[in-house]
């Protein structure tokens, strides 16, 4: 779900340089992740916010920008889906929200780097 999410928000560019970022797979690839993931309704402990903050992922553009991926526009309904999962993954592993997110992240990025590239006919 959150992959689909976020590739939704493409295209993108950066603010500074102006570097196109056509999809989530080039901008995984040329871009740098900075800082843990965080879910800031989670770490809040609010697992069914009424005005959800949302999760937060923030990678480097090769100018150095700092860029980030955020939830904040996702429905609140998909929103309150995903911390529910987060709290009972949570409870589950013992690991804490950003941990957790943190894997999320690591495991689209994997997919991505490995998927073969699409020719567009």
């Amino acid at each position: 779900m959150l992959r689909q999410y976020f590739e939704g928000l493409f295209p993108k560019s950066c603010p500074k340089c102006s570097r196109h970022f056509a999809t989530l797979r080039e901008y995984v690839r040329a871009t740098e992740q900075v800082w843990p993931v965080v879910s800031y309704d989670a770490e809040s402990n609010d697992y069914e916010p009424l005005d959800p903050i949302g999760i937060f992922a923030m990678a480097n553009c090769p100018c150095g920008t700092t860029m980030a991926l955020s939830t904040e526009r996702m429905p609140r309904s998909e929103t309150l889906h995903i911390l529910g999962w987060i709290r009972a993954e949570t409870k589950r592993t013992g690991l804490n929200a950003t941990a957790l997110l943190n894997g999320v992240r690591d495991e689209i990025r994997g997919q991505l780097l490995v998927e073969p590239i699409r020719e567009v006919a």
